[in-house]
């Protein structure tokens, strides 16, 4: 009886288990093979990549009515119905674009984190670019740079013509007076390039011609008042030489210092002559060094002052020729 009992368990605990085994396994494959568990697990993927796209494309609804902007450490956070007031400007720009690609070619970097868009520019003008969305008006204070303001605001999009009427005049004119600064400084920087240029030419032509080691170091000491102390003491010596020459000039126009009449004749007085005559020679001494210190002759005589230099002389030595017979 005992036997027959043991045998009816097995046979009855037997086909419980594939049958239990089979139930599990079909509610497992049911929940991961059906149309409905994909569709379910599509849709969270799916909604992660779109939170996840808009974060980065910095369009959530964190900044939907305003937007971050760090100018140079200095942090602002301005409506975006203030901005959109200049869309054509560079922020109202950076809120009509649609992707994060667009908004990155109009600022210098983005904090995702903060969705907050930098820009490497003077803080302390942007206080007036950023006064400018509120009223409309540029204003320019007396301290700033013009040309620097000129350049931040062609950065921001904004025109010249929004500078207020007080500040318009002033602006403008300090405006043009650097501009003008800048060209002289251009002309000069040339002139000097130029300069550099055509001495550089002509030293080189110094070797090749006669005597010119001695003409070279003469040339630059005649021509180059700071080339050496002989040349500074040469150029003094000429300067005194020149007010020497003009005060003899003047004195000699004076009553009491025109030729005195001796034996029928008129006499210079002796010490206006003789200053007279040593500047002169002293004029003469120097004409004839440059003219043998010069590389280049033909450009020497197409200089306007070396031939007021020369007409300046010829008088005398032509007097000396006319009174010398005269006097035999």
């Amino acid at each position: 009886m005992e036997m027959d009992k043991q045998r009816m368990q097995v046979t009855m605990r037997g086909p419980l288990r594939p049958v239990q085994n089979e139930s599990m396994r079909a509610v497992h494959h049911g929940a991961t093979s059906s149309p409905v568990g994909k569709k379910n697990c599509s849709g969270m993927i799916l909604r992660k990549r779109l939170r996840h796209q808009r974060q980065h494309d910095g369009t959530s609804n964190h900044w939907n009515n305003t937007i971050n902007i760090n100018v140079g450490g200095c942090k602002r956070q301005v409506d975006n119905s203030t901005i959109l007031r200049f869309p054509q400007t560079r922020l109202g720009q950076l809120l009509i674009c649609k992707s994060l690609e667009e908004r990155l070619g109009l600022c210098d970097d983005y904090n995702m984190a903060d969705h907050e868009f930098y820009f490497d520019r003077n803080p302390m003008i942007f206080s007036y670019i950023l006064n400018f969305y509120h009223t409309g008006r540029l204003h320019v204070m007396e301290e700033l740079c013009a040309h620097s303001f000129s350049q931040e605001i062609e950065y921001w999009g904004i025109q010249e013509a929004f500078i207020d009427g007080c500040c318009s005049y002033r602006y403008h004119e300090r405006k043009d007076d650097f501009m003008r600064q800048d060209l002289d400084e251009i002309s000069q920087s040339s002139e000097a390039t130029i300069d550099e240029s055509m001495l550089d030419r002509v030293v080189k032509k110094f070797p090749v011609s006669r005597c010119g080691r001695i003409r070279h170091c003469l040339w630059l000491n005649l021509e180059n008042p700071v080339h050496s102390c002989c040349a500074k003491v040469f150029a003094l010596t000429s300067l005194v030489m020149v007010l020497l020459s003009i005060a003899s000039m003047c004195i000699h126009s004076i009553p009491e210092y025109n030729p005195s009449k001796v034996n029928g004749k008129e006499v210079d007085n002796p010490i206006i002559s003789a200053i007279e005559n040593f500047c002169i020679s002293w004029f003469t001494l120097e004409l004839l060094l440059r003219v043998f210190a010069t590389p280049d002759h033909q450009t020497f005589w197409r200089n306007a002052l070396n031939i007021i230099d020369c007409v300046s002389v010829l008088p005398f030595y032509l007097t000396l020729l006319i009174d010398h017979p005269g006097r035999q």
